[in-house]
């Protein structure tokens, strides 16, 4: 890049803040995990400062996934993905910076290691879940700057506390879709049942009655219940 860095420069400001607001926006308005990380990913080297980035997702310490500004497919080398930067930020627990990259990351995949930049890495984490590690190619004179590195670390918890609320949604959703397909089971083996069967609530209101207890009483058809029937989506 020509020129120097320089913090107090207006257009690099503007620039700056016009890539925090964009990643901000998708960010808190994420409905898939994919996509989040994946614009993230691709969002971020809009900038001139960042020159690549990635995110390495992981399950119990195994490497499940990863988001790159390469598009590089790296699907059949998962477990080459566990790059010094991951191992880092996942012994360290918080932001580190490596600037001996010829040193650190010359097996690296993701990272080149032929230029004079660093690195940023943070760990993706929410209330003591680990869920992976976000890095970034950093340009060297940006990337010391306190102020660079607290913007960069804000974003990681954006991301982070993103994450936890998606994959919350994702699992209030299956929980909600099992507890219909148990219900709907149970009440197919009730209706089975060679006994007659009736439930109600404490307000004695019947929810529920077998086949049998119909034929019991001549009733034929469905009862109007004043509580739910649930049946498989």
């Amino acid at each position: 890049m020509e020129g120097a860095f320089n913090r107090n420069d207006f257009r690099f400001k503007l620039e700056l803040l016009r890539l925090y607001n964009k990643l901000k926006r998708v960010i808190y308005q994420a409905v898939s995990l994919d996509v989040l990380l994946s614009e993230v990913c691709k969002l971020i080297v809009e900038h001139s400062y960042y020159d690549s980035a990635w995110i390495i997702l992981s399950d119990n310490d195994k490497i499940t996934g990863y988001y790159t500004s390469n598009n590089i497919d790296y699907t059949a080398n998962l477990s080459l993905l566990d790059t010094p930067c991951y191992r880092m930020v996942g012994k360290a627990g918080s932001f580190v910076m490596i600037s001996n990259k010829k040193l650190f990351c010359k097996n690296c995949l993701l990272n080149r290691h032929d230029d004079d930049n660093v690195v940023y890495a943070i760990p993706l984490k929410f209330k003591g879940e680990f869920y992976g590690a976000f890095s970034a190619n950093v340009v060297a004179e940006f990337a010391r700057d306190k102020e660079n590195k607290n913007q960069f670390v804000e974003l990681a918890e954006d991301i982070s506390y993103a994450i936890y609320n998606l994959k919350l949604e994702e699992r209030l959703r299956n929980e909600k879709k099992e507890l219909v397909r148990s219900q709907y089971r149970f009440q197919s083996l009730l209706r089975a049942s060679n006994n007659p069967v009736v439930f109600s609530d404490l307000k004695m209101n019947y929810i529920f009655a077998s086949d049998n207890l119909k034929k019991l009483f001549g009733v034929s058809g469905d009862i109007d219940y004043n509580g739910t029937e649930y049946s498989p989506e």
